[in-house]
């Protein structure tokens, strides 16, 4: 449970739960579908009872923290003000829907593993330092989607911002620079990646080009990709196999599809 406070600051609380700690290695946990089969959470909590531990987290995000054996894996995105004097100030901007402005200001994009139990950060990596080429509505941020882990690495989605994968301690294995999509009103991203076998998938759909692509989880190589007829969505893929073979079902704007997981095919 994360709760958004005034500045620059989120706050990571650890909830108490059962003697026996499941992971949970991505947004949908272990499953995908969001039920873990192993926690046995507390149904009432306030700042003071069930909470084992609450830090500080620098810069705004709202990846869901993923958690694979004693660590705590999340993402955040934090402002650090270095203005560039070549873009209009925020506030020179014309007016947009819901007020969202582009910003002038370079961001630091963070990868951030915690210590399961303490709630110590072990490690923080800076991935990547850019002004982000579009604002993002207010409910939303620059770190939306939630990292995904197979135990071994640890894959770090940024969008427009770049993908990062490291090892669960920290150093950097490979990255991928998919470029920027177009968002419509200019409202943030937010789909996360989804990871089965040897293949790491990701949906882009948005004003442009809009593609499904899949890549190797162990080098960043492209073994598929596929475009879309769909115009801004922020759905992230859902991996099933059905009778051995495995399908990526991925909503849109205008159809439900599922695509063959090692081809691509629909």
């Amino acid at each position: 449970m994360r709760l958004a406070v005034p500045g620059h600051l989120a706050l990571l609380l650890l909830l108490v739960a059962s003697p026996v700690h499941g992971n949970w290695p991505a947004w949908r946990g272990p499953h995908g579908n969001g039920t873990s089969p192993t926690a046995n959470p507390p149904v009432r909590w306030s700042e003071e009872s069930n909470i084992v531990w609450k830090r500080p987290i620098e810069g705004k995000g709202s990846s869901t923290p993923v958690i694979w054996e004693d660590r705590i894996f999340l993402l955040s995105a934090r402002n650090t003000g270095v203005v560039d004097p070549s873009l209009p100030r925020p506030e020179d901007q014309p007016r947009r829907r819901f007020g969202i402005r582009h910003p002038n200001t370079e961001f630091e994009f963070l990868v951030l593993c915690l210590d399961r139990l303490e709630g110590e950060v072990l490690w923080r990596r800076v991935v990547n330092r850019m002004v982000p080429h579009e604002g993002h509505h207010g409910d939303n941020n620059h770190a939306s989607a939630s990292p995904i882990t197979d135990g071994e690495r640890l894959y770090s989605w940024f969008g427009s911002a770049g993908l990062y994968c490291h090892d669960l301690e920290g150093r950097p294995l490979w990255e991928r620079d998919l470029g920027p999509v177009t968002m419509g009103a200019s409202l943030g991203e937010g789909s996360s990646p989804a990871l089965h076998g040897d293949h790491l998938v990701l949906v882009r759909d948005h004003q442009g080009d809009s593609y499904i692509i899949a890549l190797d989880k162990r080098s960043g190589e492209t073994l598929w990709r596929r475009p879309r007829d769909e115009d801004n969505s922020w759905a992230t893929p859902c991996i099933v196999e059905i009778d051995g073979r495995a399908q990526v079902i991925v909503p849109g704007t205008r159809s439900v599809n599922s695509y063959d997981l090692t081809t691509g095919d629909i």
